[in-house]
C-alpha cells in the first residue's frame, strides 16, 4: 500500500519540532514544491471540514501543524505542565552556560559540562528556552537564550543577569576551561 502525499506530509509535520520550508517537505517526500502546495491545500480543507483539533499553519514559505485557536486554553495547560514544569539540574546548568556565554557552540557546552548535551539542548529547544543558529564552520551549531526565556526570566537584555559582566568575560571562561582541563 502506497501512502498518499497528504499522509506523508501530515506525518512529517506531526513529528517535526519546528516549521519546515515547502522545499524541505518536497525533498523529504521526493516531489516538487508545486505538489506539496496542492497537498497542503487538501490538508487545510480536511482540517477545516472535519471535527479536528488541528490546523495547518502556512505562511507561504514555511508550514507547521498546529492546534485550532479555540483549543488554546487546553494547549496552554498542557504546555505549562509538560514543558514549563521544573527544569532538571543539568538543564539549569546548560541554560546558565548559554545565558552567560552566548552564542555558544554545542561542542563548547559539552566541553564545559563534560557530557553530551544533545538531549538537554533538544528539551530546552522544545521548551523554547534556547534558539539555534548556524556557525561559520559547517555543521557547527550555536545556542543562545531565546526571547521567550528572557521574558520568562523578566529580562529586557541578557546583560541584566546577575554578575553578567564578570561571569561572561572571556578571562573567566578561559579560567574555567583551564580548571576543567587540569581536573
Amino acid at each position: 500500500m502506497t501512502l498518499k502525499l497528504e499522509a506523508k506530509i501530515e506525518t512529517i509535520l506531526f513529528v517535526s519540532a519546528k516549521p519546515l520550508t515547502l522545499k524541505s517537505v518536497a525533498d523529504l517526500c521526493g516531489v516538487k514544491v508545486s505538489a506539496v502546495t496542492i497537498a497542503l491545500a487538501t490538508l487545510a480543507e480536511k482540517y477545516a471540514e472535519e471535527n479536528s483539533g488541528l490546523v495547518l499553519v502556512d505562511n507561504g514559505k514555511t508550514v507547521l501543524l498546529g492546534s485550532k485557536p479555540e483549543l488554546s486554553k487546553l494547549v496552554a495547560e498542557l504546555s505549562t505542565s509538560e514543558y514549563f514544569g521544573e527544569l532538571t539540574h543539568p538543564q539549569i546548568e546548560t541554560l546558565a552556560i548559554i545565558a552567560y556565554r552566548q552564542p555558544v557552540a554545542k561542542s563548547e557546552l559539552e566541553l564545559l559540562r563534560g557530557i553530551n548535551c544533545s538531549l538537554i539542548l533538544r528539551n530546552l529547544s522544545l521548551r523554547d528556552l534556547v534558539e539555534e543558529e548556524k556557525g561559520a564552520k559547517p555543521g557547527e551549531i550555536y545556542f543562545r537564550l531565546s526571547l521567550e526565556a528572557m521574558k520568562y526570566l523578566g529580562l529586557a537584555k541578557v546583560s541584566e543577569l546577575p554578575d553578567y559582566a564578570e561571569l561572561s568575560s572571556p578571562a573567566v571562561i578561559e579560567k574555567i576551561l583551564q580548571n576543567l582541563a587540569q581536573a
